[in-house]
């Protein structure tokens, strides 16, 4: 049998506060999704994660970090994650049918370093996931980098080696990166004490990882679920290149789906609890103009597809946002909110001032004051503004958007960018 391998990196993002970046997969969205064969899938942690300096944590909480990323993916869906220890320090890096064991590693071997090569050097991890011609995985190496410092405890300007786990172990079982800045697959992560604040974006599984994961393999055994919904958008921009689509709950605004569009137009959600949601879609072209578009509403059951089409409009220049933050400080990431607090927020990008630019949120919870809006002069190139979200004592936790319009009707998002936690 014909056996394939994708490396996918976990790199560092050098924005206004200093991130890890998550390498996109070698994949794209036209291409099969991957899964695992067996629901029972088997990972080895090296003894070199448990010994490694590089990593600062009191007494056995390396091991203890591993295991709560690793656990944190299971009871969400058909498949069950079995640990081992192991002697073993090297990742398969020769052949494309892999040894059929899935390593977690952090060996300073010549065989693990061959991993990262000149662009990588700054990558927080890489793993390897060897696939046959079925797109059934039957291993995925992972290789957190010797040289780069991580820790369980939250220690300034290291990675946190449980959030790095959970991203990693969620590319294991076949999940991609999408664009809801709380998802734990978003394609960046903070390094800890950015933002001048510890575990500032606290990412966990979100809605939106949960129904990935049901939609590749299915709801536990005894579960009814799930709902989908399925469509095609038609672009009336032809230089459109990119298009993802993203969920939102009706009753709360919280983010509870995401999918890449393929190109042929036609896209699908799946593993949705049942409720009644709103469908929006971000496309993106050649030229870096972006544009948001309301997709519709549906209703959906347990065990039903709904189907919703849509004509898209032509992008133009207009509002952009690619950066939020807090304290003074732009990123690529999300924004930990606590319930019965308010917040000055930044968002950054291009094409809007103060003046001219509306933003709001789709949430009754989590709110932008009126009147709050205020201009930033921030760095050449970077349009920026301030205001006040207000989040309500009895905000459901979960990740929440917010959407700009522009004087001539353009409109961007930061899907999920705010993501409200019970933790303090």
């Amino acid at each position: 049998m014909k056996y394939f391998a994708k490396i996918i990196a976990v790199t560092l993002a050098l924005l206004f506060g200093s991130q890890t970046g998550f390498g996109d997969p070698v994949e794209s969205a036209e291409q099969a999704r991957y899964r695992w064969k067996s629901g029972k899938i088997r990972i080895a942690i090296s003894r070199s994660v448990l010994l490694a300096a590089s990593i600062n944590s009191p007494d056995s909480s390396a091991y203890e970090a591993v295991r709560r990323g690793i656990d944190a993916w299971q009871g969400i869906a058909d498949v069950e994650l079995v640990t081992e220890i192991s002697d073993r320090e090297n990742a398969n890096i020769s052949g494309a049918g892999g040894d059929g064991i899935s390593l977690i590693t952090i060996a300073p071997t010549a065989e693990n370093i061959l991993l990262f090569g000149k662009d990588d050097l700054d990558a927080a991890a890489k793993t390897r996931v060897f696939y046959n011609r079925r797109d059934h995985i039957t291993e995925a190496d992972i290789v957190l980098n010797p040289y780069q410092q991580f820790s369980t405890d939250g220690r300034y300007g290291t990675y946190d080696l449980e959030n790095v786990i959970t991203h990693e172990i969620g590319h294991l079982l076949g999940l991609r990166h999408n664009g809801v800045f709380g998802s734990i697959m978003y394609r960046t992560a903070p390094k800890n004490g950015i933002f001048g604040l510890a575990d500032i974006s606290n990412r966990k599984i979100s809605a939106t990882d949960r129904s990935e994961l049901r939609e590749i393999y299915g709801a536990q055994v005894g579960d009814v679920c799930c709902g989908q919904i399925t469509g095609r958008l038609i672009s009336a921009a032809k230089s459109a290149r990119t298009f993802e689509v993203w969920v939102e709950s009706v009753n709360s605004g919280r983010v509870v789906g995401q999918a890449a569009v393929k190109r042929d137009g036609s896209f699908r959600v799946g593993g949705l609890d049942a409720g009644e949601f709103r469908v929006f879609t971000r496309a993106s072209d050649l030229n870096g103009n972006t544009g948001v578009f309301e997709v519709g509403n549906v209703t959906v059951a347990k065990g039903e597809a709904q189907e919703l089409n849509k004509k898209i409009g032509k992008l133009g220049k207009g509002v952009s946002f690619s950066l939020l933050g807090i304290n003074g400080l732009l990123g690529d990431s999300n924004l930990k909110l606590t319930r019965g607090q308010s917040y000055t927020i930044y968002v950054g990008g291009s094409g809007f001032d103060a003046d001219s630019l509306k933003l709001r949120t789709n949430s009754d919870v989590v709110t932008i004051e009126s009147g709050s809006i205020r201009e930033l002069d921030y760095v050449d190139g970077v349009s920026a503004v301030s205001f006040r979200v207000v989040v309500d004592p009895e905000a459901p936790e979960g990740n929440y958007s917010i959407f700009g319009v522009a004087s001539n009707g353009s409109t961007d998002a930061i899907i999920g960018g705010l993501t409200v936690s019970t933790d303090r």
